[in-house]
């Protein structure tokens, strides 16, 4: 037999645990609708072109005026990838994400007749999102319970538990029912949608 204090905690853990694995579901969100903008990447590139040309400087006692023009030129274009478009050093080089899209041609009214229009569509924007939580849990069983130095034991029945039960001996009994329900998306994931969809109606003319 097991503390009942033990075994309510039992419980408790393994939902909580249950619920934290819906949660991680439901972040996948991110990974399939959005994307690396590539900015970590550039940076990377630019830094170790401009390494490379420094070795190969390094390497030759005369260098040419075009060899050290093609270095100062790969110094400045890594100077350039860390700085932002007001020319501020940045801080981080933060991987940015921009969302997945599809193309697909809408057709528009011209001078000339009708013409297709490639229109980039946000997936988000196209495919409905919902996530899952655990709402409610019932816990039902048939459980052995013992006052033991005045703690509340429980235990599961055994064969004699049963046949106990069968000579009229009535044991307590608690229930278990694990409920799960569609949950409602954040306000910050609605108006993240909300602003693709205002870029999607912008594409496709009236």
């Amino acid at each position: 037999m097991i503390n009942f204090d033990q075994f309510i905690k039992a419980i408790n853990d393994a939902t909580l645990s249950a619920n934290s694995a819906l949660m991680d579901e439901n972040l996948k969100v991110i990974d399939r609708y959005f994307e690396s903008s590539g900015g970590t990447e550039l940076i990377t590139g630019s830094l170790d072109d401009a390494l490379h040309a420094a070795k190969k400087i390094l390497r030759k006692k005369r260098p040419t005026k075009e060899e050290l023009e093609e270095a100062m030129q790969t110094f400045a274009d890594a100077k350039e990838a860390l700085q932002d478009d007001k020319g501020i050093s940045k801080t981080k080089t933060s991987n940015a994400l921009k969302p997945k899209t599809v193309v697909v041609q809408y057709p528009e009214q011209t001078s000339s007749g009708v013409v297709m229009k490639n229109v980039h569509v946000p997936l988000i924007a196209l495919i409905p999102i919902s996530s899952s939580q655990i709402s409610e849990v019932r816990f039902k069983t048939n459980l052995e319970i013992l006052v033991e130095n005045d703690d509340l034991k429980v235990s599961f029945p055994t064969k004699d538990t049963e046949a106990n039960t069968e000579n009229n001996t009535q044991l307590q009994t608690s229930s278990l029912e694990i409920i799960m329900q569609p949950q409602k998306s954040p306000e910050g994931l609605k108006s993240l949608i909300q602003g693709y969809e205002k870029v999607l109606r912008a594409q496709i003319p009236n």
